[in-house]
């Protein structure tokens, strides 16, 4: 079976897979359904082919062992389970952003249609027209709700300080663009004189504390993160330490421990993402608390106690605290995003139990204690800054570390060394393979994180870290085997696709042998001279339509027209004819005939005495009578 036709193959399959567990009731994500089925496939146990053709009772075996490994409890399920909540849960700033700015156009789509086209005729037309106006300016900025009295009244009370309801001619007289621009920017404007009233004491009471629940939260994500992460981690390296062990087997025990061990790395990664997301939300909140302050700061300076001040000075501190709080808003949004996506992560590694920790070698204690300090250190820094505090200021001495043997340029030759003070910000240099070391994956299928305090090595622009300096020369003697080998194992093992972070597996075989390639050009000639002159050629178009006129011989057709109703409609066409020519003829000798008129009259009707009498009065061709003829 070709590549095409398996991968055919393997959605139409993933496609009966989430059929049949809707039709169970079971609400699975695409990408788990998708890992199932191909792990299905993949396993030997199951004895399926690859490489034949699946018939219709092959397909019927996979969706049911699919379907039944979808329901299953195991540590596995947990961590594919895992990945999938992280795949479709996690979202970035610009996504999240863009959710936002599509619900509150939705919201106010009809609301700012309305606004935007009203024609109001009478006065109370303009009161209604005002008053929904006030609706949107509170809407869009998101201080209170719009069935809140209060928050209404403190609206209204700042939007006639800029447009009063006898100015909405001015409003009206604006084009649909403009009266758009203009709602957003009376939005921003009311914003900041609300949130000026309310540093000043004035109102504000339907407006909640956003800093405070920043921090609130950050406190509550941060120490659950914290708390979370060192017992993943711990449960990581103590599988570890057993895997390691001359105790572990191959067996079901080794199986289901690498299948613990994973699901602890992958929880401990997820986690250590969303610490991350946090960071970023503290240093902007605290660049955001920082503007907003210095705002307010310049509008009370401006204000004080006077009662005009220009609002050339003022309108643009309003609009720059108005978007500082939208900020803010922002960040306590996402910051509950996370808080969500870690309760959805903590349910799938729920699976360990209350183990407590082995004795492990003196080395992994040192990296399990390290990685948990540097998190601990993470999540308290990103509690200062959310509190608008500096980091450094309450950050505790570093501890002293064991010093470890870095690699040197000679051992993993002709690979490229990075070490740690030697490269410029080597800390944020991201690491391939999830930062496991590819060469335990391969060597013994053991995921385990790189110590990057021994150097990093970079192979065909990605750089890799090792939990070693041995393994780091064994990669650097074979790379190209080692990744090999450990996309392979992917391919078998799915849950290693998401922690690895290989974006495609390849489920094709690769071309054999090497790959020619070379560069090639090809270039016109700018002026070609032709090889071939026709002498009978003409470019003059009167000379082919005369031609033309020659060919179809045009004196010897005749041309007819036809009126119809639509004749009216058409366009007034011309043609040329040649007219008939008038023609005569002269005889020698000119020859006529004729012949007398016969005329008579009655004589005697009028008399008694006379007889009726019939006269002749006929005259013959040369104008003489002819005398009468005899009566018989």
């Amino acid at each position: 079976m070709s590549a095409h036709q398996a991968v055919g193959a393997i959605r139409s399959i993933v496609r009966e897979v989430r059929g049949r567990c809707r039709t169970e009731g079971l609400r699975v994500p695409d990408s788990l359904v998708a890992n199932v089925t191909k792990a299905a496939i993949l396993d030997p146990s199951n004895k399926f082919d690859s490489d034949a053709e699946l018939t219709p009772e092959d397909v019927d075996a996979i969706v049911s062992l699919a379907v039944a490994k979808v329901k299953e409890d195991t540590p596995l399920m947990d961590t594919l389970r895992l990945q999938a909540h992280m795949e479709l849960n996690h979202i970035s700033r610009d996504e999240l952003r863009e959710q936002q700015q599509e619900m509150q156009a939705e919201k106010l789509g009809t609301l700012e249609h309305v606004i935007v086209g009203a024609d109001p005729k009478s006065r109370e037309d303009l009161d209604g027209l005002y008053r929904k106006i006030v609706t949107s300016v509170l809407i869009r900025s998101r201080l209170g709700n719009e069935t809140d009295i209060t928050a209404v009244k403190e609206t209204t009370a700042a939007l006639e300080s800029v447009l009063p309801a006898v100015q909405l001619a001015s409003f009206l007289s604006l084009t649909a663009v403009e009266k758009t621009a203009q709602l957003e920017e009376l939005s921003q404007i009311v914003t900041g004189i609300r949130l000026f009233n309310k540093s000043c004491g004035k109102g504000g009471s339907s407006i909640v504390d956003c800093p405070q629940q920043i921090v609130q939260g950050m406190t509550e994500l941060c120490g659950a993160l914290a708390r979370h992460f060192r017992r993943m981690v711990t449960l990581a390296f103590d599988y570890t330490h057993q895997l390691l062990s001359a105790e572990a087997g191959a067996g079901d025990d080794g199986s289901l421990l690498t299948a613990l061990q994973r699901n602890s790395w992958q929880a401990s990664s997820c986690m250590a993402i969303i610490l991350g997301d946090v960071m970023q939300v503290a240093h902007n909140m605290r660049g955001l608390l920082h503007r907003y302050n210095k705002g307010i700061a310049a509008l009370q300076a401006a204000v004080q106690a006077k009662t005009a001040v220009s609002t050339d000075r003022v309108y643009p501190l309003f609009a720059e605290v108005s978007a500082c709080w939208r900020g803010l808003l922002f960040e306590r949004t996402f910051l509950l995003s996370l808080q969500s996506l870690l309760d959805g992560i903590l349910p799938c590694c729920m699976k360990h139990g209350d183990r407590k920790p082995e004795k492990a070698s003196k080395r992994i204690e040192a990296m399990r204690d390290d990685m948990c300090l540097q998190f601990d250190q993470d999540t308290a820094a990103a509690i200062e800054l959310s509190r608008g505090n500096n980091p450094a200021d309450s950050a505790q001495p570093p501890r002293p570390t064991t010093p470890t043997a870095t690699l040197r340029p000679a051992d993993v030759s002709p690979l490229e060394l990075l070490l740690p003070g030697h490269t410029h910000d080597y800390a944020s240099i991201p690491v391939q393979c999830g930062q496991m070391c590819p060469v335990l994956l391969h060597e013994k299928n053991l995921c385990f994180p790189a110590d990057t305090s021994i150097g990093l090595l970079k192979y065909e622009g990605f750089v890799y870290g090792f939990s070693s300096t041995a393994a780091a020369i064994s990669f650097a003697r074979n790379p190209e085997k080692i990744l090999q080998g450990m996309v392979e194992q992917a391919e078998h093992q799915v849950e290693l696709v998401y922690m690895l972070g290989l974006k495609v597996v390849a489920m094709q075989e690769e071309p054999k042998g090497p790959v020619v390639k070379c560069d090639s050009g090809m270039q016109t000639e700018l002026h070609p001279v032709a090889q071939h002159i026709d002498k009978s050629y003409r470019w003059n178009e009167w000379d082919l339509r005369r031609d033309a006129l020659k060919l179809a011989n045009i004196r010897k057709k005749q041309t007819h027209s036809t009126q119809t109703h639509n004749s009216n409609y058409r366009r007034e066409n011309t043609t040329q004819v040649y007219l008939p020519k008038e023609q005569t003829t002269q005889t020698r000798k000119d020859a006529s005939t004729s012949v007398p008129k016969p005329r008579t009259y009655i004589r005697g009707l009028r008399s008694k005495d006379t007889k009726v009498e019939v006269v002749d009065l006929t005259l013959g061709i040369g104008g003489v009578a002819i005398a009468p003829r005899p009566k018989p």
